[in-house]
């Protein structure tokens, strides 16, 4: 450890461009965290239903991201290496291709809300008053995808170009307004009418069209390197098809990742609808602590992969292996923090349900126990192996874990042994410990680095 801590301070490159990169991804998750987290108080405050059904709806729009991750930070693979070779016509024709896909899939997205809304919930919960709050929020924020699609393909191209400062500061206006306007629409205040769950949806619509129209005017006004124009783009079939090899596996990663994340709400909802809020608490409190692997594996992927582009690869080598310790460490602390802070989070939601409090307040200490595996598991992934272009082997065992291993394991929990919600959460949690031996197995064996420009 001493060893680690020297190193670290002493090769100043590393720390000073992990730090450039880390802490505003960590500043932008962390105060998109803390608020989701208010926005879930706010909403639990109106009613368990209410949050339950609001608990649902955002699993659609989950989806919809991880469909975004998945295609921009594949693409954003070979952004961060020809930044590394400062190949500014190339990078603007990979934004190009981002662009195309991310409105395909925000449009795609916001009819399939739009339409289907009911059927979308009733995937997870029969009740008839989540089903229909859940349809409401859902067909309210339906069209907010096509604004979420320019705001990812921006903010991750502007990430692998060493610029996190730019989807941070978009975000932190963006969800400060969501956080005020979720306060006057839920509630009624200000003169205006008491909106509910419609309310929290509207808030979350206009804060997306001001996130991506603030990472517009920055874009352009500024004449970044991002600033495309139509003419910069290449629509050619050979060049939208010649790295698919490359980007497919990333985005098929994302979706199983992602299916498998709302098959498990599925699971938990099978229970009953005190479950599905009880998880709506945890998750919330997982993704604030979550931000300090987000950050680390945004910054590893940004630095491994320029350092790959310029042909370092013994550096390269060098920033992963400093990530995966850095994140151990980082979870172990965490651990302690939110064994310790546990029963104050669940005092913030004043919940009207013992049970759920109960719940949720077991959930979240099982979760700081698994924190260093996850937060190692997020650096391993979506930084090291993605950089270094290993993103078939990272679909294979990825997507083999969850679905052969944690999905059957929820249903078997939740619907053949009857388990209570807590104990469910923990068994699915073996799924995680498996995966992080062997991303440990693959980033130690050196087989993961591969040059693509």
């Amino acid at each position: 450890m001493r060893q680690f801590l020297l190193d670290f301070y002493h090769d100043r490159t590393f720390s000073s461009t992990l730090m450039k990169i880390a802490i505003p991804i960590i500043l932008q998750n962390l105060i998109s965290s803390s608020l989701n987290m208010i926005d879930t108080i706010m909403i639990g405050r109106v009613g368990t239903v209410e949050l339950a059904a609001v608990g649902v709806a955002t699993q659609f729009f989950f989806f919809n991201i991880v469909a975004l991750v998945g295609g921009c930070s594949g693409y954003c693979i070979f952004i961060a290496q020809y930044w590394g070779r400062q190949d500014i016509a190339s990078i603007k024709k990979y934004l190009g291709i981002i662009l195309l896909y991310a409105l395909g899939v925000g449009l795609l997205f916001s009819l399939i809300g739009f339409f289907f809304a009911e059927k979308i919930i009733l995937l997870f919960n029969d009740d008839p008053n989540v089903v229909r709050l859940g349809a409401v929020y859902i067909r309210t924020l339906a069209f907010g995808t096509l604004f979420s699609g320019l705001t990812y393909a921006f903010g991750f191209a502007s990430r692998s170009i060493e610029n996190a400062f730019l989807p941070m500061i978009a975000s932190t206006i963006a969800l400060v307004t969501n956080t005020f306007l979720n306060y006057v629409l839920i509630f009624g205040h200000f003169g205006a009418p008491a909106l509910g769950v419609k309310g929290a949806a509207l808030a979350t619509l206009f804060a997306r069209i001001l996130e991506a129209a603030i990472i517009l005017v920055y874009v352009y006004g500024k004449h970044t390197p991002l600033a495309v124009k139509p003419s910069d783009f290449d629509f050619h079939p050979a060049f939208l098809l010649q790295d698919w090899r490359t980007v497919l596996p990333v985005m098929l990663n994302e979706l199983c990742w992602g299916l498998a994340t709302i098959v498990y709400t599925a699971a938990y909802g099978r229970i009953d609808t005190d479950a599905l809020a009880s998880i709506q608490i945890a998750n919330t409190v997982q993704n604030l602590f979550l931000i300090f692997g987000m950050g680390v594996s945004g910054a590893t992927a940004t630095m491994v992969g320029n350092t790959i582009g310029r042909g370092l690869t013994k550096r390269a080598e060098t920033y992963a292996y400093r990530s995966i310790l850095l994140c151990m460490v980082i979870g172990v602390l965490l651990t302690v923090v939110i064994i310790i802070s546990a029963p104050l989070f669940i005092w913030f939601y004043n919940l009207d349900s013992a049970q759920v409090a109960n719940d949720a307040l077991l959930m979240i200490r099982i979760l700081a126990l698994s924190m260093p595996v996850k937060l190692v598991n997020i650096t391993v992934i979506m930084g090291v192996l993605r950089a270094g272009g290993d993103v078939v082997f990272s679909l294979l065992f990825e997507s083999c874990t969850m679905w052969f291993i944690g999905v059957p394991l929820a249903f078997i929990g939740a619907l053949a042994l009857k388990w209570p919600v807590y104990l469910v959460y923990a068994l699915v949690i073996v799924e995680e410990v498996i995966k992080f031996v062997l991303c440990l197995w693959r980033s130690f064996s050196g087989k993961w680095m591969k040059i693509l420009v």
